[in-house]
């Protein structure tokens, strides 16, 4: 027969049931998270052969502790963390990317770094993802998770050969020896180191090179200008990346890049000398550009010899090239449609047909510098109507009224760049 409990004791189950609670509720946060022991989330993707991964919540926290040593701080940021990770876990990968970029305001870290870029690459946003990285790889340059997943942004890009420079640096890792032996097989040609030839100064003067080569050159004085021309390849509007590597570590390189009728599109230097410099702008097919290199610094210019590159991001979605209207790319109701922005002056154009009397879209951000619109036009390519965010990360949500059925026309734009998730229901 059970003893009914003392009715003097009653003060104490009320001050020991909170407590008991409150311990059942930290026991999970205190203990490992479960499979994680600093294992990886594989992403994969179905347009190349490698895959990105997403590091793991024990990993993450192993190295905050060697930063963050206050309890309570540790507790926060492991709750933060593991949120972060189970919107991965669970497929909300805009969320994962708030989540972390969170965490990354608050302690440089190059898995979190690491899981940004993935999860951008993921998303189809290369430009974010390659960023992302980069800081990462200023954190811990020998990360081999990171090394991976560099490495399959490279692939993704056609730089084959730099993503195996990648792996050789983590061969040891199964995830490398795997990629390093396909990309082996590939027949696939790594870009041609040209030399440069004098005088280039100017640009009637201009080395003509090739996208996707490499050149090697010498700034030899303080007066010392190489330029180059390049005419972009055939394919869809899409990022083109100039990167400087320097040598020599006395050079602090600047880049000049010009168009056709010499207008200047950037200009910009390394910060330090021997430091890699590198910028993406967009461009169309066909089009010519000049990149004129030169040595720079405070009070005087450097010399020094370094490589030139220049090479296609592939940073364009797969419904493109869809610029125009008469360029749309066919959906139907209830798709689900992948898209990109690349920037302020990128299209996207998509034709549908239907026969009732409203139809709604949903277009879902998932950038946080992207500032979306939307437009409806007709079967004769006449506006209709237009929706648009009223800041950057907004997602869009509307009905449009049609007056009958028929073939309409949707177009997305915006300000600024980023990947977005379009639907019709």
């Amino acid at each position: 027969m059970t003893q009914p409990f003392p009715k003097k004791y009653w003060w104490a189950v009320l001050i020991a049931t909170p407590l008991l609670t409150a311990t059942i509720a930290l026991i999970p946060m205190l203990l490992p998270e479960s499979g994680s022991g600093g294992d990886a989330i594989t992403i994969s993707r179905s347009d190349i052969g490698g895959n990105v991964q997403i590091v793991g919540t024990q990993h993450i926290l192993n190295e905050i502790e060697q930063v963050v040593s206050d309890p309570a701080e540790l507790l926060e940021l492991r709750k933060s963390v593991e949120k972060a990770v189970n919107l991965v876990k669970g497929g909300f990968n805009e969320g994962a990317i708030e989540a972390f970029e969170k965490i990354a305001q608050q302690h440089e870290l190059a898995s979190v770094y690491s899981n940004i870029g993935a999860l951008k690459f993921e998303a189809g946003n290369q430009v974010g993802s390659l960023q992302a990285y980069e800081t990462a790889m200023s954190l811990d340059p020998d990360f081999e998770v990171l090394i991976n997943n560099l490495a399959a942004l490279y692939e993704k890009q056609g730089r084959t050969d730099e993503a195996m420079r990648q792996l050789e640096r983590a061969k040891d890792s199964n995830t490398a020896k795997k990629m390093l032996q396909r990309l082996g097989n590939d027949d696939k040609t790594a870009p041609v180191v040209l030399v440069e030839s004098e005088d280039n100064g100017k640009r009637e003067n201009a080395n003509l090179i090739e996208m996707g080569t490499t050149v090697e050159g010498s700034i030899s004085s303080d007066t010392d200008w190489d330029v180059y021309q390049v005419t972009l390849p055939e394919g869809p509007r899409d990022y083109v990346m100039a990167k400087i590597k320097p040598l020599d570590e006395k050079l602090r390189a600047r880049l000049y890049w010009h168009d056709k009728n010499w207008q200047k599109l950037w200009r910009g230097e390394a910060r330090t000398r021997g430091q890699i410099y590198s910028v993406q702008l967009t461009g169309s097919s066909g089009e010519t550009h000049y990149l004129s290199v030169f040595g720079s610094d405070v009070l005087n210019k450097t010399t020094g010899d370094y490589h030139l590159s220049i090479v296609s991001l592939r940073a364009y979605d797969g419904h493109e090239p869809n610029e125009t209207i008469l360029e749309a790319t066919d959906i139907g109701e209830g798709s689900l449609v992948k898209g990109s922005i690349l920037d302020d002056n990128d299209s996207d154009f998509y034709s549908f047909v239907s026969d009732k009397k409203s139809i709604q879209f949903r277009l879902i951000n998932e950038s946080a510098e992207l500032q979306p619109r939307v437009d409806l036009w007709d079967a004769d390519k006449a506006r209709l109507d237009y929706f648009s965010a009223t800041n950057v990360s907004q997602n869009l949500s509307r009905e449009f009224e049609l007056e009958q059925g028929g073939s309409f026309y949707l177009s997305v734009t915006g300000s600024g760049n980023g990947a977005y998730t379009l639907m019709l229901e």
